[in-house]
Formats: structure tokens, C-alpha cells, sequence
């Protein structure tokens, strides 16, 4: 119910059904361009000063991508260049296939404008670990950005995508607690690590705890 075949199929109904005059000319990756950008960077011992690229995502959303200083822009043209305007932002979404996503938990802030633009900035709701997302308008590829994942939902691993449940809280527990500062300890890894400090600690520990027992299956999956 949850996985990218529900996404995908979704935005492929409504590119088929739409009569939009605006809609008539076919999107083209080739003139069509997504760019990210990166407001923040890392502190603590992971990555410092580096330009901060992870959002945590959870059932329910977690950190919206303008508060971790991500926004990611995208802009939709024909093959001759011409905006595509009007593009339901329910069709232009976000995806990886280690990541599961809540029902509308990826897709863009607003259709298309009269330029062809839009953007994400808001939550993305969902679960996994992921090292970059791919932009798709319908079942058109536009382009890949370096934005990361974690989630206190590890999807990634098989562990009940779309729930926050006991599977997650028995893997959080054999990896806690972590880290990757000085001579480093534990079997660090960025996926578990929800403020990106370089360490899993009781912070991320704390961070779990308030959103353990969420799913995709609550009534507001994603604001």
C-alpha cells in the first residue's frame, strides 16, 4: 500500500486522465532541470562544516526540508522548452528505492506555476535510509539530487515499512549506543544518527522514543 508502485501508479493515472490544455506537450528530462540547495551544515564530528544534506522522515513527518535548511527546486518544460504549467503536485514526487513512503508523503508543494516551477520544502513521510533522491514527474525520471534520508523507521532494512514498532526499537537497540568521534565506538552509521552529530546517543535515543508506534496507517499521515 505504501511502496513506490502505489506512488507511481497514482501519477500515472492522473497524467493519462488530465485535459489540461497546458498539459498537452510532454514533459522532457532533457530541458527540464531540479537543483537542490543546502542552507545548513553538519556540526558535532560527522562531516563538519560540511553542507548539511539529511532530513529524518517518520509516519506523521519529523523535520520539515526548509528546517533543515533543504530546499529542493524543480522546473518542468517540454522537449522545446516550454514551461508545462499546471502539473498537480501530486505528480511531480521524490523516490529511492530504499525509502517506503506514506500515501502523498513525497510529492511536491504546489503544481506547477506559470514558469513550470515548483519545489519541496515541506515534510517527507515516510521510512528508510537513503544517500540521494530522484525527482520523477509521472513516470519520467527529471534528475537526482544529494538530498539524504534517515528515519527512525529503518524501511531500509525490512523492518515493518511504514511502522515505527517493536522490529525498529530491537534493531535501534543493537546498534545503540555509536559513534564516530575520536577513536570511535560501536557500529556507527548516519541512518540512526537523527541529529547528524556523529554519534548515537541518548539524544537519538529520546528522538526515537517520541516517535515510536507512528504508521502510515494514522489518520494525518503526512501534514
Amino acid at each position: 500500500m505504501f511502496a513506490k508502485r502505489w506512488i507511481t501508479a497514482l501519477a500515472t493515472t492522473m497524467l493519462g486522465t488530465t485535459t489540461n490544455a497546458a498539459m498537452a506537450a510532454a514533459p522532457s528530462a532533457a530541458t527540464s532541470s531540479v537543483t537542490a540547495t543546502f542552507a545548513q551544515t553538519y556540526t558535532g564530528c560527522y562531516m563538519t562544516g560540511q553542507p548539511k544534506r539529511h532530513v529524518t522522515i517518520a509516519p506523521g513527518g519529523a523535520e520539515t526540508l526548509a528546517s533543515a535548511g533543504i530546499t529542493i527546486d524543480v522546473v518542468v518544460r517540454d522537449a522545446a522548452g516550454n514551461p508545462c504549467v499546471g502539473i498537480p503536485a501530486s505528480d511531480i514526487y521524490v523516490d529511492h528505492p530504499n525509502v517506503t513512503w506514506c500515501a502523498g508523503g513525497n510529492t511536491a508543494d504546489a503544481p506547477t506555476d506559470a514558469n513550470g516551477f515548483t519545489s519541496f520544502s515541506g515534510y517527507l513521510c515516510g521510512g528508510g535510509c537513503a544517500d540521494q533522491l530522484t525527482v520523477y514527474v509521472g513516470n519520467l525520471a527529471l534528475g537526482v539530487v544529494d538530498v539524504a534520508i534517515n528515519s527512525p523507521d529503518f524501511a531500509h532494512l525490512g523492518t515493518s515499512p511504514g511502522f515505527i514498532d517493536a522490529a525498529d526499537l530491537a534493531f535501534f537497540a543493537s546498534v545503540f549506543p555509536a559513534s564516530t568521534c575520536g577513536a570511535g565506538f560501536g557500529t556507527y552509521s548516519i541512518c540512526y544518527d537523527f541529529n547528524e552529530d556523529g554519534s548515537v546517543d541518548a539524544s537519538d535515543w529520546a528522538f526515537f522514543a517520541a516517535y515510536f508506534a507512528r504508521s502510515c496507517n494514522m489518520a494525518n499521515g503526512c501534514p
